[in-house]
């Protein structure tokens, strides 16, 4: 009894391995996203191989290639021209003819392999770097439950054809250690893979339950910072904050209602969510047309400025629309001064940041409430750069911004 329970804890380990390190349930609950986030990355990669391959062979049609190049370039870009349309599939489908398609590029590969080693004649290096790049590309589409079936049928497909194609045993043997050891080594890469991507699934859902997720943007909310992101940083810390808000929001919502109010602040919140992606820096809905982030450490001390920066590069290349009249600009002259076309007709932000170096410390201040004071007075440079002339930038000053 204990050997068959010993047996049952052992498959679902095995199972869970499969799954990421979760059940199937929770897999097939979020295959979508799961395939949506593997299909779009297999997608760019893919594309962007497809595209060199095509130049190399282009080129090699008119520069003095030798042959076997062209023939290395027609199946890779068959190939992946087979993968970037199952990960197009993945995406549009949900998986349902992924999987085909990529044991069929798998396939593809395993005769290229087979023409290269037995036909051309040459080295196993490149036998062994395209096998990687096949089974790479399916553990980024397929969970390892599905992949495995395929692994067996194209590695049996692989061994009876070059059996037909007379190799000898020695070298059937030592190809197929070659080959196993790639597959091995992509499908490790591709669990560490697809466990980091399901942590960050859970983690999401966590913070939904939690009620830390804002209903219209889908990011972080007001909760979120006071409850998690202020207690997340060390008291030794550099802290930098940054608060921005939505210019003339109020007219917005006038001239254009309360939907496309909404539309403006999801737009926002997607152009700052892109711009911070690059740095790995949270963005914070913090209450109606207002988003803040904190930073600390290297970030805090030299990068801010130029992170927010990028922010505000990013709202004005989302161009949201927003075009004031005639009697708006008059009656707000200083906020068109010298006169700048794009914010007459876009949305554009007012932003006020801080810096908190480690030694401006208050005495038997605790680092949640150090943090809390560097956000309060970013929002007093924030408010410095609304009564100045808003679509602006200004940066925390003790002696000015004192309330």
């Amino acid at each position: 009894m204990k050997g068959g329970e010993n047996m049952s804890k052992m498959l679902t380990t095995i199972k869970a391995w499969c799954y990421g390190g979760k059940d199937d349930k929770f897999f097939l609950e979020n295959k979508q996203t799961i395939n949506a986030y593997n299909s779009k990355m297999l997608l760019r990669v893919d594309m962007i191989f497809s595209l060199v391959l095509i130049v190399l062979t282009i080129l090699s049609m008119f520069l003095e290639f030798y042959t076997k190049a062209r023939v290395y370039y027609a199946f890779f870009t068959f190939t992946f021209i087979l993968l970037s349309f199952a990960a197009y599939r993945a995406r549009k489908d949900e998986g349902k003819y992924a999987p085909i398609l990529v044991t069929a590029s798998v396939i593809v590969i395993f005769a290229f392999i087979i023409t290269q080693k037995v036909v051309l004649k040459d080295s196993d290096s490149i036998a062994i770097f395209a096998t990687f790049l096949a089974m790479s590309s399916l553990v980024f589409i397929m969970p390892m439950c599905a992949v495995v079936p395929v692994l067996v049928v194209a590695l049996t497909t692989f061994v009876c054809l070059e059996s037909a194609v007379g190799v000898d045993d020695a070298t059937i043997f030592r190809n197929s250690i070659q080959l196993s050891v790639c597959v091995c080594l992509s499908i490790f890469i591709g669990q560490e893979k697809l466990k980091r991507q399901i942590d960050s699934i859970s983690y999401n859902l966590l913070l939904q339950e939690k009620g830390f997720i804002d209903g219209l943007t889908g990011i972080r909310n007001r909760r979120y910072l006071n409850e998690k992101l202020y207690k997340s940083f060390g008291s030794s810390d550099d802290i930098g904050a940054a608060m921005f808000d939505i210019d003339f929001f109020k007219q917005f919502n006038t001239q254009y209602g309360h939907p496309k109010g909404d539309e403006a602040i999801q737009g926002v919140a997607e152009a700052l969510s892109s711009a911070l992606k690059k740095y790995n820096v949270e963005l914070v809905r913090y209450g109606g047309e207002e988003f803040c982030f904190i930073v600390n450490g290297f970030y805090a001390r030299n990068t801010i400025a130029g992170i927010v920066d990028d922010c505000v590069k990013a709202i004005r290349k989302a161009e949201i629309e927003f075009q004031k009249t005639g009697d708006f600009i008059e009656a707000h002259p200083e906020s068109f001064i010298p006169r700048d076309r794009h914010a007459e007709r876009f949305v554009t932000v007012s932003v006020g940041y801080s810096v908190f170096e480690s030694s401006d410390r208050l005495p038997d201040e605790s680092a949640e409430d150090r943090v809390r004071r560097c956000v309060d007075s970013a929002d007093q440079a924030l408010q410095r750069a609304k009564d100045k002339h808003r679509n602006c930038i200004c940066k925390y000053n003790s002696k000015t911004d004192q309330r």
